[in-house]
């Protein structure tokens, strides 16, 4: 690519949520992400935190295409990279990356963890503060919709499951339909949050993702 072009495609790949700014470190010049070019990690672990909950967008009833998870990790370092730029004396520390899983700190000191399931056609997270876990999966939930938006014209489509808790011997975690959750209103899923006002799913297609990110 010509010198003259190189912002066009760079302004290019970003709307289509192939790369991201990578403002991480202290290293002065521009840098990218391309998740498309992570290592593939050889064997992928449980997270290391006991704490937290989990909740699963399930696309097995049609199919989870190559590239959605890579965008949506391209759309949640965007989000970090945000926060940074709003907060500077709140830095989020810098994410650990994979092609297919990663952890990324919502804001400091609050982490993430992605995984992509392939062969179960699924995406799995994992929220370790469960205070977070009603605005990380409105945020997830409006991530995945700006992608179907803009970029896949429409047709994914998932089913979302969250972790909650059955009484008997000891407690015991099961996942439940999300829309099932909602009608039990299920803590944390249906907590009230605090810190910010409740986020709306909203229709995003052609948005700008700047404004986009400032609205999650």
């Amino acid at each position: 690519w010509k010198e003259e072009y190189t912002d066009f495609f760079l302004d290019f790949m970003k709307r289509t949520m192939l790369l991201s700014d990578w403002d991480f470190g202290n290293r002065k010049g521009d840098r990218f992400l391309v998740p498309s070019l992570l290592k593939v990690r050889s064997k992928v672990t449980k997270s290391d935190s006991e704490e937290g909950i989990q909740c699963i967008f399930d696309f097995s009833a049609s199919f989870l295409p190559n590239g959605v998870f890579q965008r949506l990790l391209c759309l949640f370092i965007a989000h970090s990279a945000s926060f940074r730029s709003e907060n500077e004396d709140n830095i989020c520390k810098e994410p650990s990356l994979f092609k297919c899983s990663g952890s990324i700190e919502y804001q400091p000191g609050s982490v993430i963890h992605l995984l992509e399931d392939s062969e179960r056609q699924r995406i799995l997270v994992h929220i370790e503060e469960k205070k977070l876990a009603r605005r990380i999966l409105g945020i997830i939930r409006s991530m995945l919709q700006k992608l179907n938006n803009d970029v896949m014209s429409g047709g994914l489509k998932w089913n979302i499951l969250v972790q909650g808790q059955i009484s008997g011997n000891g407690e015991q975690s099961i996942m439940i339909e999300f829309s099932e959750a909602m009608k039990q209103s299920l803590s944390p899923w249906c907590d009230a949050d605090e810190n910010s006002n409740e986020i709306n799913i909203f229709h995003s297609h052609g948005t700008d993702l700047e404004i986009f990110l400032k609205n999650l």
